[in-house]
């Protein structure tokens, strides 16, 4: 159900400030009689839209005062990948034991080009663009300039707040009005009270600036929450309420909303919950079916006892989804760390040291578990790309195709210690690739996006991602053969959209292209879709 208008006021508000933008071009200095009607016409358009979002606020806030249902929540959403092996095989055939043992690596040792001095090292790869005057700044100064921009484009907003959203220092215009506090429990008529005295407050001109923020920031849908999260415990910390959870999750909320997602909320007994309105599927997190579509309880206990309270419909403004994806994580202002990486390959030992953004790394152990195509489909931030391409660059540079493709094989395999997720976490989570470099462990749904990551960035090959579900269970890639890279006659293949894929598995030790786990025979793996 969704709150009706008599008119597409969004659309005709847009097409308003446009043409306001191209008659006033060049009539700023001397308006003419007819640029004066038309800003009094502008005017009164305007006064009308704003009256249009109050009564659709006023709308919204009357529906939400009595209808609420009881709904229940779905607990069994788990990963399809288990039963994995509890200690990583490790190949036998004759090519690959030449290599010798981990403990007791090649004659030579090959360190990496980080050792060299600044003068003789090599630049990172030609990928990494340079970046522009305005994004060579830290983000933290660009965000503040676009919420000190906000600020002076309206008096409502009197005063500032100040946080830090992963490492990055933020300040965020705001009014105190924009604080209300929930008068209770949340129930259905409190929380009403509350979209009223939210919907009352300036509360436009914050949406602009978070807005603005998030452009700055680079940040997707989920950053996107978090960041609104962050922000509402800090506003309400700097109003001085002690207990601030179920109203800085109805802010949250509020706010969702008046940014176009179809968030709903939800309550049991003394808890809120902000419900994420988003399709891709979530792993170990609760949800709830509306509408036939999926809302997950973004906040709060991990398993809830029970069902919760909720409504069933939307506000006119609000129908986007979430969409889950990190093609390029957010512009972070972290430090960077280093750790070296030891691995064997071709009768010769190599020490690579890599870096990546502790910032972005902390972000993204903080997302949720969701379909493996989000990692497979992931980036790094630029500390961890230039640094993969100073370190690996040159060892891959004039390499034939397959050699090339089995030193980033060995390099996935050797980068952590391999456990399983449970063993590391106590439960499935799929590691992004700047968290595996950052790993101490990891296991194969975590090493195969990083290895498909390495290939589309370094050899500049097509690669897929390969699940087998169940028992066994396994996650491992595939890449594309062609331009000089022809199977063996021993090679695991497969035939994906027409085309030949050579089998690659960054969790077999020592396994070289084309060579499958013994354990995986007779079973067939599916392609995971991906949207590079």
């Amino acid at each position: 159900m969704a709150f009706p208008g008599p008119v597409d006021f969004i659309s005709r508000a847009g097409a308003l400030s446009v043409a306001f933008l191209v008659l006033s071009a060049g009539a700023l200095v001397n308006p003419s009689p007819a640029q004066e009607r038309f800003e009094e016409w502008l005017e009164e358009e305007r006064s009308e839209y704003q009256t249009h979002l109050n009564e659709q606020d006023a709308a919204f806030q009357a529906f939400l005062s009595d209808r609420w249902n009881d709904v229940e929540v779905d607990r069994s959403a788990a990963p399809d990948v288990t039963d994995k092996p509890r200690k990583a095989p490790r190949a036998t055939s004759a090519e690959a034991s030449k290599e010798g043992s981990a403990d007791s690596p090649g004659e030579k040792t090959v360190r990496s080009n980080t050792e060299r001095s600044d003068e003789s090292r090599p630049a990172p790869a030609a990928m990494e663009e340079a970046p522009s005057d305005a994004s060579a700044r830290p983000p933290e100064e660009r965000a503040s300039d676009k919420a000190a921009e906000s600020a002076e484009e309206t008096s409502a907003l009197e005063r500032e707040l100040s946080l830090s959203f992963y490492d990055t220092p933020v300040k965020v215009p705001y009014a105190s009005a924009l604080a209300p506090t929930l008068d209770g429990a949340p129930r259905p008529g409190r929380i009403s009270a509350f979209w009223e005295e939210m919907a009352a407050a300036p509360y436009e001109p914050l949406v602009d600036a978070v807005q603005e923020q998030r452009d700055v920031l680079d940040l997707g849908d989920w950053g996107y929450y978090r960041y609104l999260r962050h922000l509402a415990g800090r506003l309400y910390e700097a109003e001085g309420q002690t207990e601030p959870e179920a109203s800085a999750e109805l802010w949250t909320w509020f706010m969702l909303v008046q940014s176009g997602y179809d968030a709903r909320v939800a309550y049991q007994e003394e808890t809120a919950h902000v419900l994420l309105p988003i399709d891709q599927k979530l792993y170990n997190k609760p949800k709830v079916e509306l509408e036939g579509r999926s809302y997950y309880l973004a906040t709060g206990p991990e398993r809830l006892e029970g069902g919760v309270r909720t409504y069933e419909g939307t506000h006119e403004r609000a129908s986007e989804r979430l969409e889950l994806e990190e093609h390029a994580p957010p512009a972070l202002a972290g430090e960077a760390a280093s750790r070296t990486v030891s691995f064997p390959h071709d009768g010769q030992q190599y020490e690579v040291d890599v870096a990546y953004n502790t910032a972005v790394v902390d972000y993204l152990s903080d997302y949720p578990t969701a379909e493996l195509s989000i990692t497979f489909e992931a980036g790094m931030s630029p500390t961890a790309r230039s640094s993969l391409a100073e370190a690996l660059g040159p060892h891959l540079e004039g390499r034939p195709p397959r050699d090339a493709l089995n030193f980033l094989l060995r390099f996935v395999q050797f980068a952590t210690a391999y456990e399983t997720d449970h063993e590391n976490f106590g439960e499935t989570r799929f590691l992004f690739p700047e968290e595996s470099l950052a790993a101490e462990a990891s296991d194969c749904d975590d090493r195969a996006p990083l290895f498909a990551y390495l290939v589309r960035t370094f050899v500049e090959r097509d690669v897929v991602g390969l699940k087998w579900s169940g028992t066994p269970g396994h996650v491992a890639t595939a890449v594309r053969s062609g331009g000089g890279l022809d199977p063996a006659p021993d090679d695991r293949t497969m035939r994906v959209d027409g085309d030949t894929y050579i089998l690659a598995d960054p969790t077999y030790l020592r396994g070289t292209l084309g060579m499958q786990m013994p354990f995986l025979g007779g079973h067939s793996p599916t392609v995971i879709d991906l949207d590079i």
